[in-house]
């Protein structure tokens, strides 16, 4: 145990910093981050698509990547600094991504910000009430292709309505 312990410190400031980097290492979100970096003005459909793209990709990732379920499972259920530090640098990288739709959503009554909050809420829990109890979520089992797509398409929908209603909103 002592060797263990000391080949730790040796690479880590202490086992929270080992975890912390393994936690980073294993998120995908950084990745899909990445996709928004040299996007400047981007259109409408651009990036209503973007939007799609990372909600949708979020789902199927996080349903087949198991160390990440368990992450999430433990930074949902959990306090710890270190957990909280991971999810507020996740956070801050979000908010430049979010940047990008903000001009959309000006002068309507739509809050995107909740709209994604919910969607990938729901995510979370369909993957994680699926792979812990395999079982369904209101009759839906993502692990079957059919409900699994439907849920995608959902997802595309929740999207698309809340840029139609946003535009509406600030036509009127």
């Amino acid at each position: 145990m002592g060797r263990n312990k000391g080949i730790i410190i040796y690479h880590y400031k202490n086992l929270n910093d080992l975890l912390k980097t393994y936690i980073r290492q294993t998120d995908y979100w950084p990745g899909f981050f990445e996709r928004f970096k040299h996007i400047e003005k981007p259109d409408e459909t651009e990036v209503i698509k973007l939007f799609t793209d990372l909600m949708q990709d979020n789902l199927k990732v996080l349903q087949n990547t198991p160390e990440m379920q368990k992450i999430i499972l433990w930074q949902i259920s959990e306090e710890s600094p270190m957990l909280k530090s991971v999810s507020e640098d996740r956070e801050r990288e979000g908010a430049n991504v979010i940047a990008l739709v903000k001009p959309f959503f000006d002068g309507s009554d739509v809050n995107f910000n909740a709209v994604l909050a919910l969607i990938l809420g729901g995510s979370y829990y369909l993957v994680l009430h699926n792979e812990t109890n395999k079982s369904t979520v209101v009759g839906l089992d993502i692990n079957r292709e059919r409900d699994r797509e439907q849920v995608l398409k959902t997802i595309a929908q929740f999207i698309s309505w809340a840029f139609e209603k946003a535009d509406a909103k600030q036509a009127s």
